[in-house]
């Protein structure tokens, strides 16, 4: 029986100056393609979150967030296999990201989530989303 460390990742919801949150298409190569989700990605070994989180923004889609306040929003998991942890981002400023790996992006309200299939493990963060008061 193979004993293996589960997958942590993490991901940002970043809102900006007008309430409307961030989201990403997956890549067409990559599981749960075309479906939605907030970016970011695998944390690397010797990684903070915090870290992982700011180089997988500028890798995916161009931004420098590293002035910015992130704070802890969600940890959840999916089984033994992933561990997730989600920080929220208020950005005082508008920013203008690019699709770096191909992807498509948008602004979107809490209320239009809903409008969007993001894969399975975020079930519980969107409904906490939803909830929230902006």
């Amino acid at each position: 029986m193979t004993n293996h460390k589960p997958l942590n990742v993490v991901a940002a919801i970043i809102e900006n100056p007008q309430g409307q949150l961030l989201i990403a298409e997956r890549p067409a190569d990559k599981a749960w393609a075309g479906y939605w989700e907030f970016p970011g990605g695998k944390i690397e070994p010797d990684e903070s979150h915090e870290a992982a989180l700011l180089r997988e923004l500028r890798e995916e889609l161009g931004l420098d967030l590293a002035n910015e306040t992130l704070t802890h929003y969600y940890h959840g998991s999916r089984g033994a296999e992933v561990i997730l942890d989600f920080y929220h981002i208020r950005l005082t400023r508008d920013i203008a990201p690019q699709g770096l790996e191909g992807q498509r992006w948008r602004w979107v309200t809490r209320a239009e989530i809903s409008d969007y299939r993001f894969p399975e493990p975020n079930t519980a963060v969107l409904q906490k989303l939803q909830n929230a008061s902006s």
